[in-house]
């Protein structure tokens, strides 16, 4: 696969999957890995942390992080996934903001009327949205490349 067709393919299953797994770092230095709900604009990873969250926390100390997106194959030999490592800062423009937004409601229609999402931001106050900028992408497919197969992408 040439570089244009893998970059396309990984921003299609980063549209088609909903979650991930994100690797951080705590301040002892061990890891810890959490789920997160995002959306993407190309290969631009972008979420909502509680403010209180120990990811939170472990990310403003130290932005190097990884994700790894997939969905629970029976099969082994169909697994396809996306594993990246980049640095994961905070969106601070009101622009980027609003496209956060307007992207959240694309994907997830229905956490526009999600009361318990108003009452936890409402009890929580304002809710820092992130971004996760990839600077190198494994995508694996099982199926296409074979066992324990993967192709990177080097940002």
């Amino acid at each position: 696969m040439d570089k244009k067709e893998l970059r396309q393919t990984i921003i299609e299953h980063l549209k088609k999957h909903n979650g991930g797994t994100l690797s951080t770092v705590r301040e002892d230095g061990t890891p810890q890995a959490s789920g997160i709900t995002y959306v993407n604009d190309g290969l631009t990873i972008y979420f909502a942390m509680d403010p209180e969250s120990y990811k939170k926390k472990n990310v403003d100390r130290n932005p190097n992080v990884g994700l790894a997106i997939f969905k629970d194959y029976f099969r082994w030999d169909r697994a396809k996934a996306v594993q990246l490592a980049g640095r994961c800062e905070i969106v601070t423009d009101r622009d980027e903001i609003a496209k956060i937004e307007t992207l959240l409601v694309q994907k997830f229609p229905w956490v526009v009327g999600y009361a318990g999402v108003m009452e936890w931001a409402t009890r929580v106050g304002p809710v820092p949205y992130y971004k996760i900028v990839p600077k190198t992408i494994a995508y694996l497919d099982y199926y296409k490349f074979g066992f324990n197969q993967y192709q990177v992408l080097e940002l």
